[in-house]
């Protein structure tokens, strides 16, 4: 007969517990013994039996939990960071190893194109935090694009200071550890001038090749429309090479030719990748800004009053 049979699990829990308040002298009492049979430190158990004057009973049970969830934090922090680990380790496997691949592919090595291209940050003065946020994430959007490229281009960050320099760090994005070519001062300081032809939405000039001997500039801006023309009125008034990309010629979009950052950049990289416009533009391109594609002769449609996002082309 065992008279275990005929207790409760209850019963038996209550048993383990007494068994280890005997053999531990720094247990005062049962209440300080979890229900897996682990006793709680000392100073935890007193602070929890004595609530501190002043203090609520809600207050104090709050305070309570947030020492339990301070106390479990790196812990979860660890579950977590394997947890990313295990996700990225299983979309390489996805992927067939591309995302592998891609992160050896730097703008050094030979594979890489030899194309320039510069993201011009000097108009953070008519944006809005919101608006710098958001064109944060085109840049991440950009970098990762290169990242994954068969031959990525020469990407460079131009007059990167200021506000989008701190929301970038605060945000854990240390541009200096990216494969990109970072410079604080202008494109106009870091290029010669006949080199550069300023990507503009309104430019009356056509994109039709890429030449390695110039410099293709985007510009960083964020604005809904509200400085509709800005890049390209600068361009005409320093007396800079100007064009847009040759979207009419292949597709109708069904608002202004106006793409964001990480779209201007991403089709002239799949463009390098290709050489094929069309091709380019139909990746790249979200199919809800596309009316018709393939109008070579057709005439590009009228600005639309409800075209929201901006960039340039």
């Amino acid at each position: 007969f065992n008279p275990l049979h005929e207790c409760s699990c209850v019963q038996i829990k209550k048993l383990i517990t007494s068994v280890i308040v005997m053999s531990d002298p720094t247990i005062s009492s049962c209440s300080e013994v979890n229900t897996e049979g682990n006793a709680f430190p000392l100073e935890t158990t007193q602070a929890a039996k004595t609530k501190p004057e002043g203090v609520s009973k809600k207050q104090w049970k709050r305070q309570l939990r947030q020492k339990k969830f301070e106390e479990s934090k790196p812990a979860w922090k660890k579950k977590q960071k394997e947890k990313r680990k295990e996700k990225r380790k299983q979309q390489r496997l996805d992927d067939g190893g591309g995302m592998s691949q891609a992160k050896r592919t730097k703008m050094d090595d030979a594979g890489a194109s030899n194309i320039r291209v510069a993201i011009e940050f000097q108009y953070e003065s008519l944006m809005h935090d919101k608006d710098i946020r958001k064109l944060i994430k085109q840049c991440q959007r950009c970098y990762s694009a290169n990242r994954r490229a068969e031959s990525p281009l020469q990407l460079y960050f131009t007059s990167f200071e200021g506000r989008m320099k701190e929301m970038m760090d605060k945000a854990n994005q240390y541009v200096e550890k990216w494969d990109v070519h970072v410079r604080k001062h202008s494109y106009l300081d870091e290029f010669d001038k006949k080199d550069i032809v300023f990507l503009a939405a309104e430019s009356e000039n056509i994109l039709t090749e890429l030449d390695p001997a110039k410099v293709y500039i985007i510009g960083g801006l964020v604005d809904h429309n509200h400085h509709k023309g800005y890049c390209y009125q600068q361009a005409l008034d320093k007396g800079i090479s100007h064009a847009q990309l040759p979207i009419s010629s292949y597709v109708q979009l069904n608002s202004r030719a106006v793409l964001t950052v990480n779209h201007v950049f991403e089709i002239l990289l799949a463009y390098v990748q290709n050489h094929d416009w069309e091709k380019a533009f139909t990746c790249v391109i979200p199919e809800r800004k596309v009316l018709t594609k393939k109008l070579v002769n057709d005439e590009e449609p009228e600005p639309s009053s409800d075209a929201s996002d901006s960039g340039t082309v």
